[in-house]
């Protein structure tokens, strides 16, 4: 409806069109133009500066301004200067808080800013954490939990609104501060539930912002809405209004018109588990504040949402919804695209981009400059912020890069956004829950490439939830956050918590010089307006002129400079150079008039006449410079409208300055939308829809091959790929040039071929390998589902199957595309044959040390495999374990058996007597241990031969070896040998003649006499050549390695001496020791 009276508004400003038509006409079109001024909701196209000081006029340039509107930033209101249907001048507040400026029309319909404002002070760049004042402490609700700022009465000064989770009442503080000066009033306001987040924002379009909880409670909770009543230095609201969410456990809430109907519609999260939903309240009001129904839209694979960010992510004008998990892990972000149409919100199907981390909070900012919001939320669990940049597309689809992270104090909690330090970039500010105690900014440092600084600001309490924002009047933003109750390590807080910005303000004058006026043209400096702030105005560095005014009248030349002096402060501007001359007389210079102009077409401007002046220097929008009597402005479009000036130079100097204001006929933002977000499937009808539907405009349809015979209407219907674009013609400003929409690319994914082999012959209990042979676009994501045709199914693309009864099997494979309709299908019948019943036979099921056992089957197979790698039908096993066969017949069926072989350790048997000589028929005692059964030989000298202790009675000397099986059946032996004592010793023990005790090889390392331990009764002697004494041993212990008192011997030839019980020497001999 907007859009069709723009051109009658434009027309009744050239009433020489109408002269003719007589006053009825010039009645009727004042009656469209009242009533359309009554619906008439703002747009915002473009604030400039979006980045500045306070006290700084800016310019907002869109269509459906109205005298009287109120300009706010946040909930601060500016000072209108000027305003026409596509432009308001309004100077900044410097309660201006990080936020989409907005325009409120008299009749109490809203518009916001496409991008958020930040107030930037120019204050000197860097920051520390002496930059700020010592923290000040305000008594909040009991179980303080988040804070929000706001001018609730309009003296320009913002005041605090906590929400406590322990008690029913809200308090606000009143503030009263001055620069430098901290001062509140407390007012409790008793409202019946406990509340968890606050926010503020006007909801009914009087200009006063309504305060608006969130419960805290953990089902059916509500929202609680305080109307604004407030008067300048009285705060007060009228009945509460309760808005009951059922089933849910309320969190974060955002203010935004969704629907573009000129009200802020409210967004609230539900962080109860498993709800995975968010709630949309539509606004209603009219005067009064109401709501349509609550509506719930589900977030899929999402347990509850938290975090939230409502903002036009793809830059099609519309707010765009982002929410994050509460409390969870991995999950990411939710994002959501706004379909919604007057009166009637919708969206997109939320999808995910998952990243790791427990987020707590989000928030958007333009990090990196480009137009776009990016996303920005703590890691609760990673002591860190992560960013990521917004790479969506115009009307597209919302997509991000890969998240960045930024490390921060333990347990960061709340965001939010400020330019600290007045450089004109967004830092990043963090309430943190750890024992660190600390406040962050994350100080924007980047320039070209994003990167943050962590500066850590030292408080006195854990805190939670974080604004900034100017709290004293002096236009620098402030810090301001939620100090919360340590309740894990008893520490009561709730505290309201201030720092101040000390930093100094540098003021910028303009306009900027060089400039050269002519004398009697006055020229105005002048500098950010700053409350009760001293000036001191200089020319060529004397002071001209001292006091609060932040303006000076220039009529002198020279180099002029101010000093802004401000508590500790005391900041020089640049020099701007004035060059002040005696120009000569000219006629008064005057623009010619311009009618609003068409989009695309060229803007002239030209003076009335040439009133004789050496130079015409023209300047406006977007930078436009040109020089001449006439000028022009090519391809003119929304942007170049606005304030245009030329100088009038007579001579060398300016003796005159005249504006225009050039107005654009406003043509509506066509942008094109598709029914889904594509890509879309073979043989689909794609709805594209150019929007709005305006009556005043005739639609021509194309693509790649041109113009689309027939397709004239404000949608189409695409079943071919490309590039689809609608050209719009202006039926009322005939004149105007065709307005061509942003082409959208609609693609179709060919339609996938199921299909699939699988082995000739198959059998039961063994594995069936399926093989995908499907085609699908290379471009999609293909999905399998297979059904096997006994109750199972899988979604790999090429899965095994084990199938555990004979038969015929019908077999299903779907291939679906993800997040799409297309699909195909094919089944195939699968024959399962009987499988093999396969049993190993052993020729025995135990094995001892040194046998053998024989495995083979009870059937014949066509093939064979053993786990030992043999391939016959029997196998030969020595050891112990687990065996296994595969055997397959001739139709390729497979069996398996395994069998286990107990592998029994080899017998330990030792054989010993009680003595080893004996004199002839005397009696020694043997003895075996070790074995089950005995079986002693010789029998002959033995009292009994199958005993572990028998009896011998010797003639001779004997060798008894024993043998027997033991406890597990496994046979083994064991000797010993009795002496008759009329035998020499000396032909029985054998000494070796040479050793090597070298080190680590353990060769030959101890000298040996072989058999010398049955002769107890014999010592060993060892001399070196010399006769030196080097060993004496009895028994000797084959325990001698070539060492005499740790000393090692050198090679060489040493002597052994052996006596047994008398002195007789039994053996003697030479021992050659080798190193």
């Amino acid at each position: 409806m907007h859009y069709l009276t723009l051109p009658l508004k434009r027309n009744c400003l050239q009433p020489e069109r109408y002269v003719r038509q007589g006053s009825w006409l010039l009645l009727l079109i004042s009656i469209v133009l009242a009533q359309t001024t009554l619906a008439q909701v703002p747009v915002i196209k473009e604030v400039t500066p979006n980045k500045t000081y306070s006290g700084r006029t800016i310019s907002l340039k869109g269509f459906g301004f109205v005298d009287g509107a109120t300009v706010s930033f946040g909930s601060a209101n500016g000072n209108v200067l000027s305003t026409s249907d596509q432009l308001i001048e309004v100077e900044i507040p410097a309660a201006a808080t990080y936020d989409h400026v907005s325009v409120t029309n008299p009749n109490g319909l809203k518009g916001y800013s496409p991008m958020p404002f930040i107030l930037s002070y120019g204050g000197e760049h860097g920051l520390a954490a002496g930059d700020f004042a010592p923290q000040e402490d305000w008594g909040g609700p009991s179980g303080l939990y988040d804070v929000a700022i706001s001018d609730l009465d309009g003296d320009g000064l913002n005041d605090i609104i906590s929400a406590g989770t322990n008690v029913t009442t809200a308090r606000i503080l009143k503030n009263n501060s001055t620069v430098g000066n901290l001062s509140f009033s407390p007012l409790n306001l008793a409202i019946g539930i406990a509340t968890l987040n606050v926010v503020t924002g006007d909801l009914n379009g009087d200009n006063r912002p309504e305060v608006i909880f969130s419960e805290a409670n953990s089902d059916d909770a509500k929202i609680l809405i305080l109307p604004n009543a407030s008067l300048p230095g009285t705060i007060s609201f009228t009945s509460t209004l309760i808005i009951s969410l059922p089933g849910s456990s309320t969190r974060r809430i955002e203010i935004r018109d969704l629907d573009l109907d000129g009200k802020p519609d409210l967004v609230v999260t539900d962080q109860k588990t498993n709800t995975n939903k968010i709630w949309i309240l539509r606004n209603t009001s009219s005067g009064s504040i109401s709501f349509a129904s609550p509506i719930s839209i589900t977030v899929p694979n999402a347990i509850n949402t938290g975090g939230l960010v409502v903002a036009d992510l793809n830059d099609d004008g519309k707010p765009d919804i982002v929410v994050s998990e509460f409390n969870t892990n991995n999950a990411g972000i939710f994002m959501a695209e706004n379909t919604s149409s007057l009166g009637a919100i919708s969206f997109n199907s939320f999808h995910q981009k998952t990243f790791s981390g427990t987020l707590s909070n989000l928030k958007a900012a333009d990090l990196n400059n480009d137009g776009k919001l990016d996303i920005i939320a703590t890691r609760f669990l990673s002591s860190s912020a992560v960013f990521l940049l917004n790479e969506s597309s115009k009307g597209g689809s919302i997509t991000f890069g890969s998240p960045n992270s930024v490390p921060t104090d333990g347990l960061p909690w709340g965001l939010n956004i400020g330019d600290m330090d007045g450089d004109g970039k967004e830092d990043i500010l963090v309430a943190t829950l750890g024992s660190g105690l600390a406040v962050n900014v994350l100080h924007n440092t980047g320039s070209g490439s994003i990167s943050f600084q962590k500066v850590s600001i030292p408080v006195t309490y854990i805190n939670r939830n974080i604004r900034s924002g100017d709290m004293d009047g002096d236009g620098k933003p402030d810090i301001i956050f939620a100090s919360v109750d340590d309740d894990n390590n008893g520490i009561p807080a709730s505290q309201i918590s201030i720092l101040l910005n000390t930093k100094c303000i540098k003021p910028v004058v303009e306009p900027q010089g060089p400039k050269t006026i002519c004398s009697g043209n006055p020229l105005q400096l002048k500098a950010q307006s700053v409350a009760n702030a001293t000036y001191e105005w200089r020319r060529d560095g004397t002071v001209e002129k001292t006091g609060p005014d932040n303006f000076f009248d220039v009529t002198l030349s020279g180099d002029y400079t101010v000093t802004l002096i401000s508590g500790g402060c005391n900041e020089v501007s640049e020099i701007v150079n004035i060059t002040v001359e005696a120009g000569g007389a000219l006629p008064t210079a005057d623009i010619l008039d311009v009618d609003p102009v068409c989009i695309g077409v060229d803007l002239t401007l030209s003076l009335v006449a040439d009133v004789g002046a050496a130079k015409y220097e023209w300047s406006g929008p977007e930078g436009f410079s040109a020089t001449g009597l006439s000028v022009t402005v090519p391809s003119f479009q929304f942007s170049n409208s606005g304030k245009y000036y030329v100088d009038i130079y007579s001579g060398t100097c300016i003796i005159q300055t005249d504006t225009i204001l050039v107005e654009a006929i406003n043509a509506p933002d066509f942008s094109i939308s598709m029914s889904g977000t594509g890509p879309f499937c073979e043989g689909d009808n794609v709805t594209l829809t150019v929007a709005p539907n305006d009556p005043n405009y005739s639609y021509q349809w194309y693509n790649n091959n041109g113009e689309i015979n027939g397709a004239t209407s404000t949608s189409y219907s695409a079943t071919a790929p490309g590039a689809y674009f609608v050209k719009m013609k202006d039926l009322v400003n005939t004149g105007c040039p065709e307005i061509t929409a942003d082409a959208v690319e609609v693609d179709f994914l060919n339609s996938p071929q199921a299909d699939f082999t699988f082995p000739s012959t198959a059998c039961t209990d063994q594995s069936v390998s399926f093989t995908n042979q499907s085609s699908v676009d290379s471009e999609a994501t293909a999905q399998y589902t297979w059904t096997f045709g006994d109750g199972t199914n899988s979604s790999s693309e090429n899965p095994g199957h084990t199938f555990q009864a004979a038969g015929n099997y019908n077999i299903t494979l779907k291939v679906k595309y993800a997040g799409l309709a297309c699909e195909d299908e094919v089944t195939k019948v699968l024959t399962i044959l009987p499988g093999l019943e396969v049993e190993i036979a052993a020729s025995n099921d135990v094995i001892c040390s040194g046998e053998q056992v024989e495995l083979s089957l009870t059937e014949s197979y066509a093939n064979y495999s053993w786990s030992t790698g043999e391939t016959t039908s029997k196998i030969i096993v020595d050891k112990g374990g687990s065996y296994s066969v595969v055997v397959k017949d001739v139709n390729g069926c497979q069996g398996t058996d395994n069998i286990s072989i107990n592998a029994f350790p080899e017998p330990s048997v030792t054989a010993s007597a009680d003595r080893f000589s004996v004199a002839p028929r005397e009696e020694v005692q043997l003895h075996a241990e070790g074995l089950a059964t005995y079986n002693w030989s010789p029998e002959a000298p033995l009292n009994n031969p199958n005993i572990a202790d028998p009896v011998a009675i010797l003639e001779k000397t004997t060798l008894f070896t024993v043998s027997g099986k033991d406890k597990n059946g496994c046979p083994e032996s064991a000797s010993v040998e009795i002496f008759i004592l009329n035998d020499l010793i000396g032909n029985i023990i054998k000494p070796k003649n040479f050793f090597s005790p070298n080190d680590g090889d353990n060769i030959n390392s101890i000298w040996l006499i072989e058999k010398i331990e049955q002769f107890p009764q014999c010592g060993v002697t060892i001399v070196d050549q010399a006769g030196n004494l080097l060993l004496e041993a009895k028994p000797y212990l084959n325990d001698w390695d070539g060492t005499v008192r740790g000393r090692r011997l050198p090679s060489g030839v040493y002597y052994y001496i052996i006596k047994c019980d008398s002195d007789k020497i039994v053996k003697s001999g030479s021992i050659t020791l080798l190193r």
